[in-house]
């Protein structure tokens, strides 16, 4: 399946999805992976933004949040799915069982759109320091065709094994994504 996989970070990057077939990845449970650990990956957050020629000029970009326990490390984007895949890394105190993925629209009128996905149970757990590999999220290209400026993806919520659930600043993230389009 071609699709463009964008690993999290300061990098701007200019593609084009002309070539791309359009495909669904299945709403099937992720994978966890084992990560090497960085020293202080919380010093390095910060926004990584796409552009593509096919989508009409909206850039993607993911937003940490920097007291979530779950940081989006990758994004994957289709021509059928603008979020076609993601990577969570665990970077709390505690292993997580659920978690929930978000993203804001953000229309050239300045008016905005926020969006959870739905919540996603985790059977055998997110280990600290781990990542694991979330399934497609069914965001519509047609935000794209709408003229969207840009679609800011965030972790919406983390469930820790046996701790508080923590959940984002949804006014904040707005907030975020509408100052990213309007510097876009």
């Amino acid at each position: 399946m071609p699709h463009l996989r964008r690993p999290f970070g300061p990098i701007k990057a200019l593609a084009s999805f002309t070539n791309m077939e359009s495909s669904r990845t299945s709403a099937q449970q992720g994978t966890c992976k084992e990560v090497h650990p960085c020293p202080s990956n919380r010093a390095k957050l910060g926004t990584s933004a796409l552009r593509s020629n096919m989508d009409h000029g909206t850039v993607m970009v993911n937003i940490p949040q920097q007291d979530s326990p779950a940081l989006l490390v990758s994004t994957t984007h289709t021509t059928s799915d603008l979020l076609s895949a993601a990577t969570l890394k665990n970077v709390g105190q505690m292993s997580l069982s659920a978690c929930r993925l978000g993203w804001v629209v953000v229309f050239p009128s300045g008016n905005s759109e926020v969006n959870l996905g739905a919540r996603m149970n985790i059977s055998a757990g997110i280990q600290i320091g781990t990542t694991w590999d979330a399934p497609a999220q069914s965001v519509s290209p047609e935000y794209a065709k709408q003229g969207a400026t840009a679609i800011v993806f965030f972790v919406a919520e983390a469930y820790p094994s046996g701790g508080k659930p923590w959940k984002a600043d949804l006014v904040q993230i707005r907030r975020q994504a509408g100052s990213i389009a309007a510097s876009s």
